[in-house]
């Protein structure tokens, strides 16, 4: 259930970024990055949907902290976000935040954005990860260039929010 991520990588990793991320980006580029890679969990602007934080929010942050916050999602994860693997007796493994309790349930919400209710007496191991819901690797699918872009969206349209 568990992932560990080495420091050493993880500053080249931000470095590498840093060094290729220059320039300003492309608003429009940035927006279909969004809706590509972000959208499933977060949502700005009416777009995507509320798993993950609401990102108008993050307008008052550096490039350099978002881009940790992409690159690096367990850097600085809210304890509401941390995500939890629940397996049930049937050996179901789902993965996802917790959005509701009652004694009888477990309700998590997963990067989808869909609900899953499931009944405390089929929960066989309910463990929190310690790691936020957003998945690490996105290195491996948003380059530098896209990622200048991506931040460019980012941070003009939640300065447009309020």
């Amino acid at each position: 259930f568990e992932s560990q991520v080495n420091p050493v990588s993880v500053s080249e990793l931000i470095s590498h970024y840093q060094l290729r991320m220059e320039k300003p980006g492309d608003f429009e580029a940035g927006k279909k990055v969004f809706t590509t890679h972000c959208s499933s969990c977060h949502r700005l602007m009416g777009i995507g949907n509320r798993v993950g934080p609401d990102l108008s929010t993050v307008k008052n942050r550096s490039r350099d902290a978002m881009l940790t916050a992409i690159l690096v999602p367990e850097a600085a994860v809210e304890d509401k976000y941390l995500s939890y693997n629940l397996l049930t007796i049937d050996g179901t493994i789902h993965t996802g935040i917790i959005e509701g309790e009652t004694s009888t349930t477990v309700e998590l919400l997963l990067a989808d954005g869909k609900k899953r209710s499931i009944l405390r007496s089929e929960i066989e191991i309910l463990q929190n990860r310690g790691l936020s819901l957003m998945p690490q690797g996105f290195e491996k699918s948003i380059p530098p260039s896209d990622m200048c872009d991506l931040i460019e969206f980012i941070s003009e349209m939640g300065s447009t929010q309020n």
